[in-house]
């Protein structure tokens, strides 16, 4: 267990495991293991596979010979010390808080648990077919991406029998850089060990990542033919395989009888994903993704602390991003667990335990992954961001944010709606990470704001409850403002949400009360929009002179 000792007056010290639990079979994850090892990490790498990595190799490879630097590096991990690599493993459970996380692993029949300070997850690419797309079905001379990586893994003698090879990509998704990298390497394999003629008809032929030009290069030098159309070409398996296209360059039709088609595959988030977000309380994207589409989430972190999301797991990055995502992650773990121990501070939100009810609404809202419950609810100092969701979402107000608690926030109120200024008076909660700053960008430009703008900083949004707002307006304020960060944008991750959804309670409660709910003003501005946050002021300073005029 996490360990305490005693600090400065504001901080502690915690001990922390050093060990590190990397979930993922494929390049990036190997990189990370090694990475971390290098660092003097102790590292348990698991894997759902029997093979560390996939025979035909990583997706998106950069151009070149990159297979012996690759078989280096997992010779490398199997045989570190530091590293302890668990074959045909799942993660079946995980528990606790960053530096203290129990994981428990399926293997085989058996589960393993341990104990890890950080956990980094780093799986392979999902890849689906697209054959139907295209109104085909898979027979001897169609064939996935996936079988012919088998084939030319295993040297199939029916690749032998075959004179002529035909691609089709483009077509049933969106161009990325992976899926012409994948095509390309194709390609290059088959040129390489069969004499056989490759057609490549292609709908976008995207070359925008490092040595994929290269690459392209090299695999039409060998002898490849292209085709770039803008519509798909006509496929037939009856009673012959046939395609059928114009070609944009001759300007006539084309009829090409292959021995054997390849059909594109889509790259999609791993599977896993689901599952380990649910077991690690992430929070994935749409894309299923396990990183909010949101830029406070940049680079590997995810929206916990001490889980951190690497290479495919949180986008669609090839080899050489991945393996940046695993040192990366590796610099994180480093900067989170350093030697064991962390100086963090000594309170950050604070649990009133006798108040306390174990309703887990705190549990429920954190998105931080920070609550936890013993007989009682409990916060970790070294996970929690103190935003003050939990506090403001506590219905026996048992949490309170140290420097934003109740009381102090209520004394700010105080002093900002009766401190004598020109009417008319505006109280607004400004968010620390966005309309704070930018409030500040417009004193700094000199933008006009109102004589009457008391502007109190709080943690989040989501920290200003309906008692704060109800409050301003009973200690004399004209007016009322909370001013958050725009949808999708929030640190974290939904604090903006829960401070809308606020707003609108009080204005219902301030109309049932015959308070005009104009008063009250919901706003979303980001760090560097001073002149929009002095537009936003000014309207409502302009709004509340008529309403007092009339």
């Amino acid at each position: 267990m996490t360990r305490e000792t005693v600090g400065t007056a504001s901080t502690k010290t915690i001990s922390l495991s050093t060990d590190v639990l990397v979930l993922g079979g494929g390049y990036t994850a190997i990189k990370c293991a090694a990475a971390l090892s290098k660092r003097g990490f102790g590292v348990f790498l698991a894997h759902p596979g029997e093979d560390l990595v996939h025979p035909a190799g990583p997706a998106g490879a950069p151009a070149g010979d990159w297979e012996p630097e690759l078989a280096e590096l997992v010779d490398h991990v199997r045989q570190d010390k530091n590293i302890i690599v668990f074959d045909r493993a799942r993660l079946k459970k995980a528990a606790g808080m960053p530096g203290d996380f129990s994981v428990t692993l399926r293997k085989g029949d058996a589960d393993v648990v341990r104990t890890v300070g950080a956990v980094v997850v780093a799986p392979e690419f999902d890849k689906k077919s697209l054959h139907e797309k295209y109104g085909l079905s898979l027979s001897d001379n169609v064939v996935t991406q996936s079988t012919l990586d088998a084939m030319l893994e295993a040297d199939d003698p029916v690749l032998s029998g075959k004179g002529s090879v035909a691609f089709v990509a483009g077509f049933a998704q969106e161009g990325t850089t992976l899926l012409v990298e994948r095509v390309l390497t194709q390609v290059r394999r088959l040129k390489k060990r069969r004499s056989v003629d490759v057609y490549v008809i292609i709908g976008n032929i995207n070359l925008a990542a490092e040595g994929l030009d290269r690459l392209y290069a090299m695999a039409r030098e060998e002898g490849a033919l292209y085709f770039k159309l803008n519509e798909p070409p006509e496929i037939s398996q009856d009673p012959v395989l046939s395609l059928v296209f114009r070609d944009p360059v001759l300007r006539r039709k084309m009829l090409l009888e292959p021995d054997l088609l390849v059909v594109e595959e889509q790259f999609a988030a791993p599977e896993q994903n689901r599952s380990v977000a649910r077991l690690l309380l992430l929070k994935a994207g749409p894309s299923g993704f396990l990183q909010p589409d949101n830029v406070h989430f940049s680079s590997v972190r995810t929206t916990r602390e001490g889980i951190f999301a690497a290479g495919p797991a949180r986008g669609y990055l090839d080899l050489p991003q991945g393996f940046m995502d695993a040192e990366n992650a590796a610099m994180a773990v480093e900067d989170i667990l350093d030697e064991g121990k962390a100086e963090v501070p000594a309170q950050t939100a604070e649990v009133d335990r006798d108040k306390c009810a174990i309703c887990l609404t705190c549990f429920r809202v954190c998105p931080h992954g920070a609550v936890s419950w013993d007989d009682k609810a409990k916060i970790s100092p070294l996970a929690c961001q103190a935003c003050g969701l939990c506090a403001s979402e506590c219905p026996q107000e048992a949490i309170q944010v140290h420097g934003f608690s109740d009381r102090e926030l209520e004394g700010r109120i105080a002093g900002a709606a009766k401190d004598g200024a020109e009417a008319p008076t505006i109280v607004a909660f400004l968010c620390k990470n966005s309309a704070w700053p930018a409030w500040e960008a417009a004193r700094a430009m000199d933008h006009p704001l109102p004589g009457g703008f008391k502007p109190i900083l709080v943690p989040c949004a989501g920290e200003v409850d309906v008692d704060y707002i109800l409050d301003a307006f009973v200690q004399g304020a004209d007016g009322v403002l909370a001013a958050a960060c725009h949808a999708g944008n929030c640190r974290f991750h939904q604090g903006n949400r829960y401070a809308a959804r606020r707003v609108d309670n009080a204005k219902r409660l301030l109309s049932e009360a015959g308070i005009d709910p104009q008063r009250l003003a919901f706003a979303r501005v980001a760090a560097n929009m001073g002149v929009e946050f002095s537009r936003i002021a000014m309207q409502m300073h302009e709004r509340l002179e008529k309403r007092k005029k009339t």
